[in-house]
């Protein structure tokens, strides 16, 4: 799952999750992210 990766498997990785995030809920607000 992307919000296990680390900044060694992707530079940046947190960032790149976060700007994915905040894509997806403006066309699917009712998405959730299951991060466990």
């Amino acid at each position: 799952p992307m919000y296990q990766l680390t900044e060694s498997d992707l530079p940046n990785a947190s960032y790149h999750y976060e700007e994915i995030k905040e894509h997806m809920a403006q066309w699917l607000p009712e998405l959730e992210f299951i991060e466990g």
